[in-house]
């Protein structure tokens, strides 16, 4: 997975999860510091809350449909299984293809695969603010994947999508011309809305 940027405001939030772990602390060691008979002192710092609420709200928290709707968190939930369908311009081929988006409030990672290739995202940009709705801009290596052998980068793409609900995207795609130029329309449909995000998260 890697880091993406969207034009929210996520500093906001870290501010009140800070002050949430301030007040949490201060009150737990309140309540420590008048207990009788405690021989024991526990060390119990704002920062550790901190970083236990950032963790919950990153992986679960942010994805509540009700904290969209209130307006606490705009970032669009990608999480899931979708059915993609490729027209390539050049060719006036349509092909099909799976994709897999994992994604928690800071990371995220689109993995492509089709008989014989793979692609994988490394830089990714969510507009929310965009005219025709929210934009999804996706950066991907491609890679051609051989029995017995490491997959083999074959090029780059770019995909820019339209959300044009929960479980659509619509958008283009286009590989870069100084290997091989394919470009054409693409859209997905989720399938299946179960992803694990908790597992550890490598680049």
């Amino acid at each position: 997975m890697h880091e993406y940027s969207i034009d929210a405001r996520r500093n906001k939030i870290l501010f009140y999860l800070s002050l949430l772990a301030i007040a949490l602390a201060s009150t737990i060691s309140a309540l420590l510091h008048n207990l009788p008979f405690v021989t024991i002192t526990i060390p119990v710092t704002s920062f550790t809350f901190f970083l236990l609420f950032v963790r919950i709200f990153n992986t679960k928290l942010w994805r509540k449909p009700s904290y969209q709707r209130i307006g606490i968190t705009k970032t669009p939930d990608l999480n899931g299984e979708w059915q993609c369908v490729r027209f390539n311009e050049v060719t006036g081929e349509q092909t099909t293809c799976t994709l897999r988006i994992k994604q928690t409030w800071t990371k995220i990672r689109f993995e492509f695969k089709q008989e014989g290739y793979i692609c994988v995202s490394y830089a990714t940009a969510i507009q929310t603010r965009y005219p025709l709705g929210t934009r999804v801009s996706v950066a991907i290596q491609i890679f051609r994947v051989v029995k017995q052998h490491l997959p083999e980068k074959i090029n780059d793409a770019f995909m820019d999508f339209i959300i044009l609900s929960d479980d659509e995207l619509q958008g283009r795609y286009y590989t870069n011309p100084q290997v091989f130029s394919q470009y054409g329309l693409i859209t997905c449909t989720k399938i299946n809305n179960t992803t694990n995000v908790n597992e550890p998260s490598h680049s």
